[in-house]
């Protein structure tokens, strides 16, 4: 089983303390899984919106966020094969095609859906403990210059929203279009099991965000092999060649508070969506009330054991 190599805060006995105590969904302790997944405008019609669900529920799937499905109306909710389909009535018709897709059985749970720009959108649930859980789907610029306005402004609109939010627990998921890479001197959003692909400057913009907000990459921190990794395949023009080859890359990224990464078990990338997208759904699980076993097995051998004193 994949662990996460994440440091955090232990209490008194050596045994880091649940950052989110109370916080289920299911009262059988059973796993929240959230996933992200750009559909490249393939969901203009009820049967391929079907099709996808029943995709969701191959993957046990209980909320998606996806970008880029075509659906060009501003305001629909929208009842499918076991999940319903939410997007926000907001004022920005020119959008990316933003929406959520929920389980029927957390579709209760849903307080409100709301647009913060064409760019990002957000859903919030109540839990158990009397909280609620905020996540925002994005889907970012593809700049390749830097200091480009277009990302300037969507960083500074995602970066209001996370300063407002009072929820005890806040999800980012979204295509990124930036590689993040390797981890560099310093950062600690980034986890020791880096993706693919070498630094560009959307992943230095979406670094920047994180180390300011305290946040993490959550598929980072898990190790996996390369296809696991990887989010989008494309082509590219060999520069010693001039042949056109394969091109793989991780741009669509599970973001969470540091303080809170102990609550995933596993975040990668699938590729058997029978959806068409030259991206790859991302998949996070999270244990959202974790038991002291299983706080200690994914901390594994870096947590101390608790000291007896006479």
């Amino acid at each position: 089983m994949a662990v996460a190599n994440v440091e955090d805060d232990s209490s008194a006995s050596g045994v880091p303390t649940n950052p989110f105590p109370g916080a289920v969904f299911y009262q059988d302790g059973s796993c929240f899984t959230i996933a992200t997944f750009s559909a490249r405008n393939c969901l203009t019609t009820k049967a391929t919106r079907d099709t996808l669900c029943q995709d969701f529920l191959k993957y046990k799937v209980n909320i998606c966020a996806l970008q880029e499905t075509g659906i060009r109306r501003r305001h629909l909710l929208e009842d499918l094969d076991g999940f319903r389909l939410y997007m926000p009535s907001h004022p920005y018709p020119r959008g990316c095609g933003l929406a959520f897709i929920v389980s029927r059985d957390l579709a209760t749970r849903v307080d409100q859906v709301w647009g913060l720009s064409d760019r990002a959108i957000a859903i919030s649930l109540h839990l158990d403990n009397g909280s609620n859980m905020t996540i925002f789907n994005v889907c970012a610029p593809s700049s390749s210059s830097p200091g480009c306005p277009v990302t300037t402004a969507f960083y500074n609109t995602l970066s209001g929203a996370v300063d407002i939010s009072e929820s005890p627990l806040l999800l980012i998921v979204g295509d990124f279009n930036g590689k993040c890479g390797a981890k560099q001197f310093g950062e600690e959003c980034i986890g020791r099991h880096p993706g693919r692909g070498m630094r560009n400057d959307s992943g230095e913009a979406l670094v920047a965000f994180c180390e300011a907000k305290d946040l993490f990459l959550a598929n980072t921190a898990f190790r996996h092999p390369a296809r696991h990794k990887t989010t989008w395949t494309g082509k590219r023009r060999d520069a010693r060649t001039g042949k056109t080859v394969p091109a793989y890359s991780q741009r669509d990224y599970v973001v969470c508070r540091k303080s809170q990464a102990q609550l995933f078990t596993n975040a990668r990338s699938y590729g058997g969506m029978t959806v068409k997208s030259d991206h790859k759904i991302v998949i996070a699980r999270l244990a959202l009330q974790p038991s002291r076993q299983s706080i200690r097995k994914h901390y594994g051998r870096r947590t101390p054991r608790p000291t007896r004193s006479d």
